[in-house]
Parts: C-alpha cells; structure tokens; sequence
C-alpha cells in the first residue's frame, strides 16, 4: 500500500471538515426555484460520464415534451459576461467544451455560471417555458436547492482508494452515496450483461449500471454522420472521392476526464486492432477540457485522427486551419438509461404543475 495517501490523512480530513461546514453554510442560505432542479454529478474528481447522462436524459424528457433547460459552471469559459446563455454556435474557448456539446445535442437552452442560482434563474428568464432544469455537476454546490440528485461512478477506478482529497480522490466521503436519489455506475460495454429485467424492474437504493454505447462517427470538417462500419476513414466515397492510403497513420486523441474509456472503446470495435482494420492507432492523451490548437496535431497533418464528441466540438473551430488533419472524426455516443429513472424525472414536473 502506497504510505503517501496516509501522510496525507491529515489534509483530508480537514478538507472534509472545511467542506462540511461549507455545506452547512450553503444549505442555511439556499435557494428553490420555481421549478425542479435535478443535479448530475460524482463525488470523485476525473471524468465518469455525467455529460453523455446529462444528454440521454434532457432529450428523453424533450420527447415526452418536457420543456427542459440545463445549467452548468462552464469551466474553461470565456464567456462576455455571466450569467452566459449558450447557443450552438458558439466556440468551445467561449463556453466550454461540455456545455457547447450539451447545447448542440440537446437543442436545449443552457446556461453558465460557476453560481448556479444565477444560472438557473437567468435561464427561467430567458426561458420562461422551461419546466425543469438539469445541473451539469453542481452535487456539492447546495446554494441550488434541488429534487433529484444523480451520482455517477466510474466502474472500473470505483471510489478509488476511498480517501478525500488531497489523500484521495473524493470530493465527499463515500457515505455521501447513502443520501442521493440514483447511483448510475458507468459500465465498459464489453462488460454489460443483459439488463432488460434490471432496467424495467430496479432498485434505486442500489447501483444501476448503465453503458456508452458508439453510434456513429462524425466527420468534423462537414459535419456529416457515418455509419461505425465500415470505418469511413476508409471509405473513398465518404469524404472527398480520393482513394484512402491504409499507410496513412491513425491517431486517437482524448482530452477528457478519463481517457483511457475512449481508447478502449475504439479497441472494442475492433480500431486498434491491426488485423481488422490494417492500421494501428497511436493513442494521446491530454488534460482533461484541454485547449486544442492546430499545433496540437502539426505532426498529423495528412493523417486520420479519431476523438470524441466533448473534443470534436473545441476541433471544429479549428478545421481549415494549415496545420490542422482534414481527415478528423468524432465518435458519436449515446447511453441507454432505466425507464424508471426517466419517469421518476418526469413526474417531478406532473408534481409541480399541481
């Protein structure tokens, strides 16, 4: 066992008595809103899948005609002035890369602001006909009074070592899980089993596991939407009509929270493995919300590079740019969620129209 995270013990502690305290702060001068409030978030730091959760649920609401908004700290933004109301059109370096994602794949007003209160009372004035709103992360800022809180867990690094920061990687201790409403564990898809009786018939005292699942590939240039096979890289009367070269190198590239996840997804569909596709695929991580910039893939340049959505989105701004790949592609990604969870959402707004 590692003696660091022990020395450390003491900082942790006075990190979770500082943040109590801070939440007690916070709930004695907290704010409700004229309508339900759900946050998603994690206890831990690092990425475990709260923006694809945040996506899946906002468009199931929006097809059972729910009229949703979503709020978010918008961290890396730039914003003119806060809070920041986002539009499909902005630039990640303005917005934030994950609120910029949500806003193109939900078509769903969101608005930024580190203070949420702010951000979700300027929302309701922006969008009077908004009905509820979901909080991009935002578990430990309890200045928003909320309905419904959602945890999400990383299956394969879990709770970590079970410390708080700094020995750890809790942002809360374990026994936070205890007082939230779901617990979604993000489970690899090769390591899902069939949940159709789990979905329709769930607990949500316990952990429910849920799964990205690939859709679709996205060229970033046009914008235009691939099948996932075959690889459309590789296709000549995909993209520009010219004959794909299979020596051109491939090159996947992830600035997100967890890399890893990313990596070992295009493993699964059979990408980094040479004898399906004849190419490898060199692997490069970055910080997580990372500020791409053409130089970032100089090297590239006549190569294929492969990305997710959340780092497609900062990408876009890019293309056309000289030392910018022509050839780039995000993976598009969607999650299945439990009905029950769903319908638990919605009736919080039956509940408030009474």
């Amino acid at each position: 066992m590692r003696v660091i995270p022990w020395l450390l013990l003491p900082l942790s502690w006075l990190y979770q008595l500082l943040g109590y305290a801070n939440q007690r702060w916070q709930q004695k001068h907290s704010t409700r809103i004229a309508v339900p409030v759900v946050v998603v978030g994690n206890i831990s730091v690092g990425g475990t899948g709260k923006t694809p959760i945040i996506i899946a649920l906002a468009n199931a609401l929006t097809a059972k005609h729910i009229q949703v908004g979503i709020i978010s700290r918008g961290y890396g933004s730039n914003a003119p002035h806060y809070p920041y109301l986002v539009t499909a059109s902005d630039h990640a370096a303005q917005c934030g890369d994950e609120p910029l994602l949500i806003a193109k794949a939900t078509q769903c007003p969101v608005m930024i602001d580190k203070n949420r209160v702010a951000a979700a009372q300027q929302l309701l004035v922006s969008h009077p006909e908004v009905q509820l709103i979901l909080s991009d992360d935002g578990l430990q800022h309890h200045r928003l009074q909320r309905n419904v809180e959602i945890v999400v867990v990383d299956s394969e690094r879990g709770l970590g070592n079970h410390f708080c920061l700094p020995a750890g990687p809790l942002r809360e201790p374990a026994k936070r899980l205890s007082t939230v409403d779901w617990i979604l564990l993000n489970t690899p898809a090769e390591k899902m089993r069939e949940l159709k009786q789990d979905q329709e018939k769930v607990d949500r005292r316990l952990p429910i596991k849920v799964s990205l699942q690939p859709q679709a590939w996205r060229h970033i240039a046009s914008q235009k939407v691939y099948p996932l096979s075959p690889c459309p890289w590789l296709d000549a009367n995909n993209v520009d009509g010219n004959a794909k070269m299979l020596t051109k190198a491939l090159h996947a590239v992830a600035g997100i929270g967890h890399p890893q996840r990313f990596f070992n997804t295009l493993t699964q569909l059979g990408i980094d493995n040479s004898q399906s596709i004849k190419q490898t695929c060199h692997q490069h991580s970055f910080d997580d919300h990372h500020q791409f910039t053409a130089q970032d893939f100089s090297a590239w340049t006549n190569d294929t590079v492969l990305m997710t959505e959340k780092d497609g989105v900062k990408c876009q701004a890019l293309m056309g740019e000289a030392a910018m790949p022509e050839d780039c592609w995000a993976l598009m990604v969607d999650i299945d969620l439990p009905n029950a969870l769903i319908e638990h959402v919605e009736s919080l707004v039956s509940l408030s129209s009474e």
